[in-house]
């Protein structure tokens, strides 16, 4: 938590806090909220939803983390670097692209406006539905 409030997080370092911030930042994807409350509630169940939601709130106003809006469901992201993302069709999954990985824009999108940042959302499907996929194929013997 403290990181959090190096990036300006007000209110004060509580166990749950901290719990909450550390768990978003090892999450190997990026959870929803409910997902965040119920691996902090495996260490402190004595953390409410609302204290979850609270921080959320907190941590994002702050820029500690940005939410992402994909298939109706809101998920949060604490990577600090510039990056972009790759949505998986089949199983919703969500990866991080590194920022260099896509070209900058090069010229003006949109006349007359002020571009102050952007993100891309790749979107297809990840190396692990693609196995499965090939498996399937293989398995009913269609090429």
């Amino acid at each position: 938590m403290r990181e959090a409030q190096q990036h300006g997080v007000r209110g004060r370092s509580t166990a749950q806090r901290r719990a909450i911030f550390d768990t978003i930042r090892h999450f190997e994807f990026h959870p929803t909220a409910d997902e965040i409350y119920r691996e902090v509630n495996r260490n402190l169940p004595v953390t409410s939803r609302a204290t979850v939601y609270n921080t959320l709130h907190h941590l994002k106003q702050a820029g500690v983390v940005r939410e992402l809006h994909e298939g109706g469901v809101t998920r949060f992201d604490a990577n600090p670097k510039c990056h972009h993302h790759f949505v998986c069709t089949v199983c919703g999954g969500i990866e991080d692209v590194a920022w260099e990985a896509l070209p900058e824009l090069r010229k003006p999108v949109l006349k007359d406006v002020r571009i102050e940042s952007y993100s891309v959302t790749l979107r297809g499907v990840c190396a692990s539905c693609n196995r499965a996929s090939k498996e399937e194929i293989k398995k009913h013997g269609r090429n």
